[in-house]
């Protein structure tokens, strides 16, 4: 039997139909999939609970900056648990120890500080744990017999948080250089223009 130009046009597009049909259907299926994953209390509760978890993490890497910038070493330690440990380059110990001695040499080395850090990366190694990386840029403002001059640092904190009692907090940090500068700089604003920030509990952030 020799088909016809008119057969072999009706089987094509009855292919095409049928692939079109299957295609439909399958993602009928993984609609109706995803709908019963995403509406299983199990995973609901999970995605509720990841969020608190993102932003309790999250939250304690701003309460560090907070306490690094405002030399407030109570606020540091507050961030690790009591056996965390830190390496931070020239010091490596507790962190509970660093937060004394990164803010103490701070307070005597700089006149200011601002550490900016980015969206930090988190990934959950269990319910109870989660590697963290963030990018974090330094500045230092100092002085010398040459004037005023800022340190910059630019690097990344690499964390394990753990939560122990309710509480995430850095169990153990290692802290990475990838780059550094120092530049003598000149005021570009006059004194007494902007609200001054303090270095200690006097800060305006403290008496919101």
């Amino acid at each position: 039997m020799v088909k016809t130009p008119s057969d072999t046009a009706t089987c094509v597009a009855t292919s095409v139909d049928n692939v079109h049909l299957q295609r439909k259907r399958t993602l009928t299926m993984l609609g109706r999939t995803n709908r019963l994953v995403n509406s299983h209390p199990f995973t609901r509760h999970r995605q509720v609970t990841m969020y608190e978890d993102d932003r309790s993490i999250k939250r304690c890497l701003h309460h560090y900056c907070r306490g690094i910038d405002r030399c407030d070493a109570e606020l540091v330690a507050s961030c690790y648990h009591p056996d965390a440990t830190d390496d931070h380059g020239t010091f490596q110990g507790l962190g509970v120890d660093f937060a004394r001695y990164a803010t103490d040499r701070l307070r005597t080395h700089c006149e200011a500080t601002m550490h900016m850090i980015g969206e930090p990366c988190i990934d959950y190694t269990s319910v109870d744990s989660a590697q963290v990386e963030t990018y974090v840029q330094a500045v230092h403002r100092c002085r010398d017999d040459n004037g005023p001059y800022l340190e910059r640092f630019g690097g990344r904190y690499v964390d394990r948080f753990e939560r122990r009692h309710g509480e995430w907090r850095i169990a153990h940090r290692l802290c990475i250089r990838e780059w550094d500068a120092k530049e003598h700089i000149e005021q570009a604003f006059a004194a007494g223009r902007f609200t001054e920030g303090r270095r200690d509990h006097t800060d305006p952030a403290y008496l919101v």
